[in-house]
């Protein structure tokens, strides 16, 4: 997850650089934030569109009780609202797809648990427990900077 300076990093979450009182942001964390920003935005746009085509998002009115099935009917019902979005999206686009440009097998790769990491792409390896909160961020930092 992304958020602004007010949220703490943790391996999940991922927050911007602030300054100290009284010091500059050096120009690294300064183009970092940038980014960082923009992918806010997007993600921001992403769920204003889904909340535009099912105006049931912006207002849940399902109540979350000690009973586990109504949380787990709200998420249920957040996939399906994301998978007709995604639908509908890909129908709409269909006719501008170039076939060579899917891969099915994509997702379960991702997704396996046995999967097999390749050097460089610590990005995608998990945080091990009882490290620095910032680890992600600052590896999120320098992939960015690779990549000018």
């Amino acid at each position: 997850m992304m958020g602004d300076s007010a949220f703490e990093n943790t391996p999940f979450m991922v927050s911007c650089f602030t300054a100290p009182p009284g010091q500059a942001i050096s120009r690294e964390r300064e183009l970092f934030n940038s980014r960082l920003s923009k992918a806010r935005v997007r993600s921001g746009h992403a769920i204003g569109l889904l909340k535009g085509r099912f105006p049931w998002l912006r207002n849940i009115r399902k109540k979350i009780t000690d009973d586990p099935r109504t949380l787990r009917d709200i998420l249920l019902f957040l996939d399906a609202c994301v998978i007709l979005h995604n639908f509908l999206l890909f129908k709409k686009k269909e006719e501008d797809t170039n076939e060579e440009w899917v891969d099915d097998d994509e997702a379960s790769v991702m997704d396996d648990p046995q999967r097999v990491y390749e050097e460089g792409d610590e990005l995608n390896l998990p945080i091990p427990e009882g490290t620095r909160s910032d680890l992600r961020r600052d590896q999120l930092m320098y992939y960015a900077m690779d990549e000018l």
